[in-house]
């Protein structure tokens, strides 16, 4: 509550900015950082997952190019043996010219669509074709008749162009059995039957079918391209054929741009690799296919987070400026309260001063009684407001610190007083008249009990009585005059009304000095409103004021 009044605006100035609690702050935080950190690991999750089945799909999509390209050319190299037979059955002495081409026609049915098989002489030039009209080219310059002209040359494929009629083909072809070179046996296959097959495992979106020689060469792929396309010695693909015959990479193709990762194998027996690839791109949308669902959840989970947050915020909000209207409502009170109890105080002392002057006589040493009265008086409330208007007082420290001032005690005079006793606490209404009596009892001690330079002690005592206190002021000083006991009595009137104001009992002792002992109660006068702060004992004199505490006061 008190802090609520120290932020209430004070002479005019505006409330400071007010700031959330840090639990809230903590809360609107989680509401946001906990979907974030959720669809960050998730998403991380998930591209790992992306990557590995994509990894998977190129890997075993590349086994499926090269059994499907492994199945043609082994079927290619069943169609030569047949050739080559009708090769030799053609030379044969007594056989029909119109029968070999018969017999290559019906063996090129059963073959791949659009495919057509031949026999080429030891000059280059096509000799005998499955085709209806053999149209005479010469192959002679062809680097596949070159290479097959050494012995023992393997198997070719490669991709050309026809000179008749320019259908771009594989063609697979192989030397005719026999020490002398008596010529070669082929197949073309049109590269759009290789083609279709590709486009099926990579259809639209990204992915790629291909047919790649070890030299780098893309025989075919699911798009061809108008003439052959040659990988260089340094990219991903031919380092990683170099250090294995099947695995993966990721790279950027050189035919089209696109990158993608890309599953490899080799062709038993042959200088090629199936590659297949799929492209990064298709990989991400895949993602995010799975991911905008979640992404979408967590979004939903964090708009209610903040959205509770905010409204929590706003009920705090309001319940604290209700707090705070309330707070400033009663510390205007609180403030009429002390002003009102101010006011009465000072009446009272203007009323104790008026009493002092009616009871001044003449001379120096009235002015000086009056004068110590009055510093009494003034003592008390410069106490008071030390002590920031308490309500109770400790009597003990209060006497102390009174009895301290050198205007009780002058300085010349050898005379040694002392307070002691326990801790005794009463109304403030109770302090003037304690503190005007103290200094009564004691300053006529020092006048009539020590006369001249008589050196003397003077014992102030405080003790508690359950509800009442007793205070004692003994000096040992020459005692009451037995000539006239009155003499020193005349200065005790005002303690006698001060005694009556405190509803309390004062007792007189002569004997080896002069002893008086005042019985009063604790508690308030009868018909004394009671305050309502609990008791506060007296900072040290000098003390720093603490605020004022919220409580009400009682009148005198």
């Amino acid at each position: 509550m008190l802090g609520l009044l120290a932020a209430a605006p004070v002479g005019g100035h505006p409330l400071p900015p007010r700031r959330w609690p840090w639990q809230l702050r903590l809360l609107l935080a989680g509401s946001l950082v906990l979907p974030l950190l959720t669809a960050t690991l998730w998403g991380e999750r998930s591209w790992r997952m992306e990557l590995r089945r994509a990894t998977e799909q190129a890997r075993a999509n590349a086994e499926i190019v090269r059994e499907y390209a492994l199945g043609v050319i082994r079927r290619q190299e069943a169609v030569l043996d047949a050739v080559a037979l009708i090769a030799e059955l053609a030379e044969a002495p007594g056989v029909d010219p119109a029968a070999p081409r018969r017999w290559l026609a019906k063996l090129n049915g059963g073959n791949v669509p659009g495919s057509n098989v031949g026999i080429i002489g030891p000059q280059g030039r096509l000799i005998l074709s499955s085709r209806a009209i053999p149209i005479p080219v010469d192959l002679a310059d062809r680097p596949y008749m070159q290479r097959l002209r050494e012995p023992g040359a393997p198997l070719q494929i490669e991709r050309l162009t026809l000179r008749a009629d320019g259908e771009d083909v594989v063609l697979i072809a192989r030397r005719r059995p026999g020490e002398a070179f008596r010529g070669v046996v082929g197949a073309t296959i049109p590269v759009e039957a290789f083609a279709d097959m590709f486009r099926r495992l990579a259809p639209a979106g990204g992915g790629s079918a291909s047919l790649i020689r070890d030299d780098g060469v893309i025989l075919v792929r699911h798009a061809p391209s108008a003439a052959p396309i040659v990988i260089p010695p340094e990219a991903t693909f031919r380092v990683a054929i170099r250090a294995a015959e099947a695995g993966t990479f990721r790279t950027v193709a050189v035919s089209d741009g696109v990158e993608r990762i890309y599953g490899f194998a080799r062709l038993p027996g042959l200088p090629f690799y199936a590659n297949y690839g799929v492209s990064t791109e298709g990989i991400l949308a895949a993602w995010w296919r799975g991911m905008a669902p979640v992404i979408g959840l967590l979004a939903l989970a964090a708009a209610l987070g903040v959205a509770a947050v905010l409204q929590t915020a706003r009920r705090l909000r309001a319940e604290a400026d209700r707090s705070l209207l309330e707070a400033t409502r009663r510390r205007a009170e609180i403030q009429d309260t002390l002003l009102r109890e101010l006011h009465h105080r000072v009446k009272n002392s203007l009323m104790t001063v008026q009493s002092l002057i009616r009871m001044r006589g003449g001379g120096p040493d009235r002015d000086r009684v009056l004068e110590q009265r009055v510093m009494a008086l003034a003592q008390v409330h410069d106490l008071l407001h030390v002590s920031d208007f308490v309500s109770r007082l400790d009597v003990l420290d209060f006497l102390r610190t009174l009895l301290a001032n050198p205007a009780i005690v002058p300085p010349e005079r050898q005379v040694a007083v002392s307070c002691e006793g326990s801790p005794v606490e009463v109304g403030v209404d109770a302090a003037v008249p304690l503190a005007l009596i103290v200094v009564e009892l004691v300053t006529n001690a020092i006048k009539h009990a020590f006369p001249g330079d008589r050196p003397g002690r003077i014992r102030v005592a405080l003790r508690g009585l359950g509800p009442s206190a007793m205070l004692t002021v003994e000096d040992d000083g020459i005692g009451l005059p037995a000539a006239d006991p009155g003499a020193r009595r005349s200065g005790l009137r005002l303690v006698e009304r001060l005694v009556a104001q405190l509803h309390g009992r004062l007792e007189v002792r002569a004997a080896g000095g002069t002893r008086y002992a005042l019985t009063f109660p604790i508690e308030a006068p009868p018909g004394a409103p009671a305050p309502r702060a609990a008791p506060r004992r007296l900072p040290p004199r000098g003390a720093k004021a603490a605020a004022p505490p919220i409580a009400s006061f009682g009148g005198g």
